[in-house]
Order: structure tokens, then sequence, then C-alpha cells
């Protein structure tokens, strides 16, 4: 069946408890970060799938912002179009569906001057 986002689900991920769940999911790690973590954080590129599960899209919309407001670095996004959260890796050199490649190595590129 499709992914779920129920608390059982979650729980297998981050812990036996809703605390352990809302501390170790990743927007729970960024609000709790020390301030000599987010102090130094690099430049960050944030990719979502266009057709990503919903549940993993919200919470991309809800971190980003977040990651925006802890960080003085940039945060730039990119939809990665005609994706969803497992294809990306399989376009890579496969011809088709590698645009979101280029983009991320042109911005890596421009971060290593």
């Amino acid at each position: 069946g499709a992914p779920s986002t129920s608390p059982e689900f979650l729980r297998q991920y981050f812990g036996p408890s809703t605390e352990d769940v809302r501390k170790r999911e990743p927007l729970g790690l960024l609000e709790n970060a020390p301030k000599a973590i987010l102090s130094d954080f690099p430049p960050a590129f944030a990719l979502i799938g266009e057709y990503e599960f919903p549940p993993l899209l919200q919470s991309h919309g809800n971190f980003v912002p977040v990651l925006r407001s802890k960080i003085s670095s940039p945060v730039e996004e990119l939809l990665m179009k005609g994706h969803n959260h497992l294809s990306p890796s399989y376009s890579l050199f496969s011809g088709e569906g590698e645009d979101w490649g280029f983009e991320v190595s042109s911005w890596m590129k421009g971060r290593s001057r």
C-alpha cells in the first residue's frame, strides 16, 4: 500500500513515543539544534519531487521556512519536475529526467569557488 504517516509508521522511524517522534524528526532536530551548529551552517539546497507523497510535500513546506529563519546562509529550493521520492536517483545517467542533477551540480560548483 501507500506510505503512511500514521503515528505507528512515524514511531518506527523516530522512536516509541509521540515526544520521540517530534524531537527526532527533521523539523524537531532543526528547532532544537545548538546555536553553534546553526551559526556555521553552510548554504543549503532543498529538493522535493513534483509528485512527492503529499505529507512529505507538507513537511518540506514546513521545514524550509524554519531553516531559513534559523541560519544566515542562503537556502535555495528546487522542485524536481516529473519526479517522486525515489525517481531522482534512478534518473541519473538515464538520459531522461536528469535536469535536477545538472542544477545541483551547477549549484555545488558555484559554492566551491
